[in-house]
């Protein structure tokens, strides 16, 4: 099992680097040949549409082509956890590991699951590498 941040995903249709397309293409190969499955906090799909619509706005792209991104990104099966914390509890967590809130509901649910995370964001994979959690 695989947390997949919004990183990620959204390496999966926008532009970036070489090496991280590459990470990112075998983190959705393994969700595909069901060797992992891909899940992640319902929060992705927030991240995910703000970075898309402003991305998008920035570049002058029209709402098809910026749901024509979105769709991608919903065509790789994953599967959606709620985060129910309170905020008191994500801060708390937060500090811990020292992440941003976003990046907390991350390591929460990989810790939570006993799952691997998968993140393009320097500070989310050392948060995982204090916390014990596999990066994919």
């Amino acid at each position: 099992m695989i947390v997949v941040d919004a990183s990620v995903a959204l390496a999966w249709v926008l532009p970036d680097t070489e090496q991280n397309h590459a990470y990112s293409a075998r983190v959705a190969q393994a969700g595909i040949a069901g060797v992992d499955e891909l899940v992640a906090p319902r929060l992705l799909t927030t991240e995910c549409s703000y970075r898309l619509l402003k991305y998008g706005r920035q570049r002058r792209w029209g709402e098809a082509k910026i749901a024509e991104f979105a769709e991608t990104i919903d065509l790789f099966n994953m599967r959606y956890f709620e985060s129910s914390s309170p905020i008191a509890s994500l801060v708390r967590f937060a500090v811990r590991y020292h992440v941003q809130g976003y990046d907390a509901v991350y390591l929460g649910l990989a810790l939570h699951l006993g799952a691997k995370i998968a993140t393009l964001d320097g500070g989310l994979r050392t948060a995982a590498k204090s916390a014990g959690v596999v990066i994919a």
